[in-house]
């Protein structure tokens, strides 16, 4: 029966009530099995926390370790749909899934990146000479980062920058041209 099985479908939640975002181990272990089998992951069923920040935040954290470790290909907020459809409004939920949403498009692929820096994590997609570094600062400090491409690897010399934080939600905030970058806490 493998054969008419096109993905694994998985919920977020550990009790079936109670949301879980998982953990990079728990999302390897997750794609460790689907790969194997090469099918695909879908998460069918999540929504983002509500309230303040730092849940939302994390919500969007859960998101990205389930594309980064887990390989997810396609993820389903219901919550946005609810919220959207009733108040016609998009709130903080609405823009830590534009992060996601409006940039990670069909046809990118995940490629290597690694970071070193407490409380940060990053992403890479590429489709063609199109790229989308992703990064969250989970510190409640400001990070100087610098992207140091892979031997071998150009990256672009310029970059759209847009960024979430608790005051500013999925905001164009220039062209960046250097390599080092400054991220706000919880971005």
């Amino acid at each position: 029966t493998r054969q008419y099985l096109h993905a694994f479908a998985v919920h977020g939640y550990v009790d079936g009530i109670q949301l879980d975002i998982g953990s990079a181990a728990d999302w390897g272990w997750f794609a460790s099995k689907t790969d194997s089998y090469n099918k695909k992951m879908w998460m069918t069923e999540t929504g983002f926390g509500n309230g303040t920040w730092d849940k939302i935040f994390n919500s969007g954290k859960g998101l990205f370790l389930a594309l980064k470790y887990g390989h997810v290909s396609l993820w389903t907020y219901w919550t946005i749909q609810d919220n959207l459809l009733a108040t016609q409004i998009p709130d903080a939920r609405t823009a830590v899934a534009r992060q996601f949403f409006r940039f990670l498009r069909p046809g990118f692929t995940q490629v290597d990146c690694s970071d070193n820096t407490k409380d940060f994590i990053s992403m890479a997609f590429r489709k063609g000479n199109d790229w989308v570094i992703m990064m969250m600062n989970g510190s409640n400090n400001e990070q100087v980062i610098t992207m140091n491409p892979a031997a071998g690897t150009t990256i672009p010399t310029s970059w759209q920058r847009y960024q979430s934080t608790e005051n500013q939600y999925c905001s164009f905030t220039g062209i960046l041209t250097s390599n080092t970058l400054t991220l706000p806490p919880l971005s």
